[in-house]
This record gives C-alpha cells, structure tokens and sequence, in this order.
C-alpha cells in the first residue's frame, strides 16, 4: 500500500503529525477557534481506537508550512470498512484543513489549498476511492479556497445531521435559565445528595482517576469495549490542555458518573461518559455533570461546547431510538444547535479542481 514519503510532503510542504507535535501545536497557536478534532491527542486517540477496530487504518495527519514556519494543519486518515476504503479524519467523515488566521485569503493560502486538492487526488488515486464526503460546519466556521474549489467544481451538497452547542459567552446562568424547570429541580435534588469533583491537570492523582473512569466504563457497559492505550491517550489529552474530567460520587465516596470533556483554547466537547444506569430512575446524573462541566467552561472563558448530536428519525442511517432519546435530553441544554453539511467529492470534482489550481 503506497506511503507518502519524504519527497511526497517536500512536495506539499507538509510534515506527519507523528514526530512534529510541537510544530502542529505552533500552527494551531495563530489559528483563532478550531474543535478538539483537530487537538494532537484527538487524533492519537482515535487511531489508536481505529486500528484496533477496523480492516486497515493509516493516519496522514499533516502540518503545513510557509516560510518554514508552521502555518497550517489537517487531520487527515484513510481507513477501511466492509472492504471499502474512505478518507476521513479521525476515523469518520473528512473535516477540512485549516490554515494561520493572518494567511486566509492570501497567495499563500491558494497554494496551499492547490496543495489540498492534489494531496486528496493522490490518495484517491493510490487507494482506489471513487468518492468520499466532507463535513462542514457553519457555526465555527466559514467558508475558505479549499471549500470554494470543490462545490465549483460540482461536489454535491447534502444535510448531514444537526449538531448541539452551547453559547458559553451568554454564562452559565443563562444555561441554568434555560433548562426546563424540571431539569433543574433535578439538578439541584441530586446536588444535595451527591458529590461533583472536576479534575483536571492540577491533579497528582490523575492516573489513578482515569482508572476508576476506566472500571466504572467496563462495568456500565458490561465488558472492555477498547484498550487501555487509548485510556493513556485520554490521560495525557487532560495533562496537556484545559480538558477535565466530571466526577460523580454518592455519599459512600462510590463513583456514579464520570464525564470527559476536551478542551480546546475556545471550544469544547462531551467526549466520554459513564453513568450508573440503575441510579437514572432517583437522579438525573448526566444532567448535573454536563451542568457542571458547563459551568466550569464559563469560567474558563470558552466560547463553545459541543454537547452532541440531535439524531432525527428520519436521518440516514435511521438512528436508534435510544440515540434519539439521548439527543432529545441533550437538546434540552443547548443554546444553538447547527446544520452540519457534507460535501460529496468524486475523483471528477477533484479533477476539476485541479484544473483551477
């Protein structure tokens, strides 16, 4: 199976994200909101996760360079399911690159969208796809050269699905405010009874945290759905960021509930969570979490938090009623809730925008 090498990303002035950490979290420093997608350990996470999981997982996450400065960076994979092959980003749908706020729009950045273009042509072409969607998302972000090319060289647009979020800049009281009466008397019952404890990287026994996540993960699901590797991953995402952990604790100090949020400088997002179900009926335990977790994000001055999907019944594939049901509950925390598009491109729309580089 084709590799790029040395002389592939010379070509595309690019390098791996393996071994260039520190130059992916330069680029990320002049980029002004991204989601935790495009967060190093996200990435390392979910290959981790993938290639466990599926036929064939290969991540050619790149950063991009102009000048021989950092400047832009793009989560980028190709993995197999059902004997197909996909270009994704982290294990599902293809989410754009982006590039240093002071370089949108300049020559700079139409050479690199040209580098883009040709970049997804390549692995077409290496792989065998015929086509493969991307994702776009209008609430974070807007619009660039690389997304131009493609719908003008006739990819198709369609719906998605909806996404979840929660204006931060309007304060955690005007969440609470929000929330459904019976939301927060629930809330407020089960705080009298329970203990929330946020941990973050100032804990000395983080470790020791994401073990008891870990148990209480297994036990909630009834068996080890991934390795303790990605749990390493996760472990080293709250050390290095303004991720935290959620925790739950009943008045014999038992863990209950566990929450992960990843954190970017500007947005953030549920991540992981774990809850006793058999405790749902006598307290609302996701609520006072993510109520919490919001609440702690306020006061960290982020701008965004992605709280999740809202799955419809007439979405594609049919969601499960319970994804529904989660979605409906999600629902009732946010504040904005966006349209997520997918941009099918074809090796054709590909070749067309080559012809306009």
């Amino acid at each position: 199976m084709w590799l790029p090498n040395d002389e592939m990303y010379r070509l595309y002035s690019c390098k791996t994200l393996s071994g260039n950490v520190p130059s992916w979290n330069e680029a990320l420093e002049g980029i002004s909101k991204y989601d935790p997608a495009y967060m190093p350990y996200m990435i390392m996470y979910q290959e981790q996760y993938f290639v466990e999981k599926d036929e064939y997982y290969k991540d050619y996450s790149c950063v991009f360079y102009s000048d021989n400065r950092p400047v832009g960076v793009w989560p980028l994979c190709v993995y197999k399911r059902n004997g197909r092959y996909f270009i994704g980003t982290n294990g599902t749908t293809c989410m754009f690159p982006l590039i240093a706020d002071h370089l949108i729009g300049t020559k700079s950045h139409r050479k690199m969208a040209d580098c883009y273009v040709r970049f997804l042509a390549r692995l077409c072409e290496e792989y065998k796809i015929s086509d493969f969607e991307m994702h776009f998302n209008y609430l974070l972000y807007k619009p660039d050269i690389v997304y131009e090319k493609l719908i003008r060289s006739n990819a198709i647009i369609q719906y998605s699905r909806h996404d979840l979020y929660v204006d931060l800049r309007q304060g955690a009281d005007y969440v609470w405010k929000g929330l459904r009466k019976r939301a927060r008397t629930q809330i407020n019952s089960a705080r009298k009874d329970l203990t929330c404890e946020i941990i973050d990287n100032s804990c000395c026994a983080l470790e020791d945290v994401v073990e008891q996540f870990r148990r209480l993960h297994i036990s909630v699901a009834g068996r080890e759905t991934r390795s303790e590797k990605t749990w390493k991953i996760q472990e080293l995402t709250v050390r290095n960021s303004g991720s935290f952990i959620v925790l739950l604790k009943d008045s014999s100090e038992e863990l209950i509930g566990a929450l992960l949020v990843t954190s970017t400088p500007n947005v953030a997002q549920a991540s992981v969570a774990a809850y006793k179900r058999e405790l749902f009926d006598k307290y609302a335990l996701g609520h006072v979490c993510e109520m919490t977790a919001i609440e702690r994000l306020c006061m960290q001055g982020k701008q965004w938090y992605h709280i999740g999907a809202m799955p419809l019944p007439q979405d594609i594939p049919t969601p499960t009623d319970k994804e529904i049901s989660i979605g409906v509950y999600k629902k009732g925390f946010c504040t904005d809730w966006t349209v997520l598009i997918k941009v099918i491109v074809t090796q054709d729309v590909l070749r067309g925008a080559i012809d306009k580089c």
